[in-house]
């Protein structure tokens, strides 16, 4: 198959822009790339676009939240996190969780999102571990129809900080679970879903916050991941309470502090903290319209990339942030770092949605680039548009005038997963959406 466009943005090492360019695929890989037009030994053009890009990466994200969209009140963080996302996803059988994970992954994908790493909990109310196995059983076949790449990460808490238990409301108990049954059953998933769809889905433990559980189960779950291959998705150091309760010294002296780590937020760190987490090789998810709706401090994404973590992008949850848009997120990304007063260039942000948020989430050697030997995760973007033009380089106009309405095709493995603004795999049920999401307000304060 054969793809041509007036740009071929690679991402390579050399960043190359090939204008005109094409990537010819064999069936799940990239077997050529080149600049001008393709030759004729390469067959006829499949396909043909104003820009391709190699498929973006959303490297932290809760899909069930889709739910409570619209449900932010600029509360507190806990009144949020417990009233608002822990009771609305504690009203979630598995047939809602399906509904829900389909709405947000249809969306995501349909934007350009070929990889995501899919943040999961649901120790929630009176249900059984069978019945959280069924939930987490009909989400991960949602990923499996859609054809993108998942790392599908079991957040489970032990504990819960203080801030949590001063407030009344959805109780605190009903979303911590012991460690042990929380890794057993990731070992369970594990056993049915990892590496299973030709590899594209895999199954990770996530301990929620590393002052919620215990070193032990820290150290367990490191070790479980590491025996899964997967990156260890968290939350760190995103407020000032969290980053006193557990820094990076403190996850040094549980030996826990090394590459393993996808870091999302680590907005309330100082420079020794950056030194720290970058020279352990941590990586960084970074959420910026988030860390915007919660009017907290914003990661210092400038410095994370100048000391060498890699730092990918993520879309969070849709009640902080209900737009599926990833190339979005990326400006976003732009007007925080200008905020700091530590500016971020459109290329930056656009390697942060790709090649860095693979190498996040541990997948550099298979997509994030056009290259041969990559697998075909491509976008294709149409710059026909008059808000395209005039444009005076193509990758700033790909982060700061495309739309998601530009997005034309969807590639993963070489296959199509979305054309025209329709993930092809995910059908969206919008009438049980729309009655699932006003039962899930009506339980909310």
């Amino acid at each position: 198959m054969l793809i041509e466009g007036d740009a071929v943005v690679t991402i390579n090492p050399a960043r190359r822009v090939l204008a005109p360019g094409w990537v010819q695929v064999e069936r799940s890989d990239i077997v050529a790339v080149g600049a001008g037009p393709p030759p004729a030994t390469a067959g006829p053009v499949a396909h043909r676009a104003g820009v391709v890009l190699p498929g973006l990466v959303s490297a932290h994200q809760h899909l069930l939240d889709v739910v409570a969209r619209g449900t932010w009140r600029g509360d507190d963080f806990p009144t949020w996190l417990l009233d608002r996302f822990g009771a609305a996803v504690a009203a979630l059988g598995p047939e809602d969780c399906a509904t829900a994970t389909a709405a947000a992954l249809a969306g995501t994908v349909a934007g350009g999102v070929t990889t995501v790493v899919d943040c999961w909990g649901l120790d929630v109310g009176a249900r059984s571990r069978a019945g959280v196995d069924e939930a987490a059983d009909a989400c991960l076949e949602v990923h499996r129809a859609s054809g993108a790449r998942v790392l599908f990460a079991r957040m489970f808490a032990e504990t819960a900080p203080p801030a949590w238990h001063r407030r009344s409301g959805f109780p605190v108990a009903a979303v911590l679970a012991p460690a042990d049954a929380a890794l057993d059953q990731v070992a369970g998933l594990a056993a049915r879903h990892h590496g299973s769809a030709d590899g594209r889905i895999r199954v990770a433990p996530s301990p929620e916050l590393p002052e919620a559980v215990s070193p032990a189960a820290f150290r367990a779950a490191r070790d479980l991941a590491a025996e899964l291959g997967t990156p260890l998705p968290l939350h760190l150091c995103a407020s000032p309470a969290s980053r006193a309760a557990c820094g990076p010294g403190e996850l040094d002296a549980m030996g826990v502090l090394d590459a393993g780590l996808l870091a999302a937020h680590c907005t309330a760190v100082d420079d020794a903290d950056i030194a720290a987490l970058a020279g352990a090789g941590v990586a960084v998810a970074h959420c910026p319209t988030s860390n915007l709706a919660l009017r907290g401090a914003v990661t210092p994404v400038a410095a994370f990339r100048r000391a060498g973590a890699p730092v990918g992008l993520g879309l969070d949850n849709g009640s902080l942030n209900p737009r599926l848009d990833l190339l979005g997120e990326a400006r976003a990304a732009i007007a925080a770092s200008i905020a700091r007063g530590d500016p971020l260039a459109p290329s930056d942000v656009l390697a942060m949605a790709t090649i860095e948020g693979a190498r996040a989430v541990g997948l550099a050697d298979v997509t994030g680039s056009i290259e041969v030997g990559k697998r075909a995760d491509l976008v294709l973007l149409d710059t026909g548009g008059d808000h395209w033009w005039p444009h005076a380089d193509i990758v700033d106009a790909v982060v700061e005038q495309s739309r998601p309405t530009d997005v034309r095709l969807v590639m993963v493995d070489g296959a199509v997963v979305a054309v025209d603004g329709v993930a092809v795999h995910v059908p969206v049920d919008r009438p049980a959406l729309v009655a699932l999401a006003a039962r899930v307000r009506a339980t909310l304060p």
